[in-house]
């Protein structure tokens, strides 16, 4: 089986129970146990899931944007000061649910802007505005 194929079918059975361990993973998917430890480590690493003493689980959507929130934050953070140029009192902007808009929204309540309408569709990004 592919590796790609294999991760997949680790995240998705993993999501159906919530937790497992890796031994439960190895004889549903049969899979060695080996190459599910090197397969559950990299999908740690790619932020998809969490592993702890005899217990595997997905992280959820929550987790996940904290998560991407710090993934390349130096870099998410110049784009948003650079996006800060481009916006002007008086304008509406529409700010969409990604990390970098998070941080180019965090960038907004720090500057002076005088009057500026906000439109978006997150949670999180509406949340700086309403502090």
């Amino acid at each position: 089986m592919k590796k790609y194929l294999r991760k997949e079918e680790m995240l998705e059975y993993i999501r159906s129970n919530r937790t497992c361990s890796a031994e439960e993973i190895s004889k549903q998917l049969n899979i060695s146990i080996s190459t599910v430890h090197r397969d559950l480590d990299i999908l740690q690493r790619e932020g998809e899931i969490v592993k702890a003493y005899g217990a595997i689980s997905v992280i959820q959507e929550k987790d996940m944007f904290r998560t991407r929130i710090i993934k390349n934050e130096n870099l998410k953070k110049r784009v948003a000061k650079k996006a800060i140029e481009f916006i002007k009192n008086g304008e509406c902007i529409f700010i969409d649910n990604s990390t970098t808009s998070y941080h180019l929204a965090e960038q907004i309540c720090l500057t002076n802007f005088k009057r500026l309408l906000i439109v978006s569709d997150s949670g999180s990004i509406s949340n700086f505005f309403f502090k």
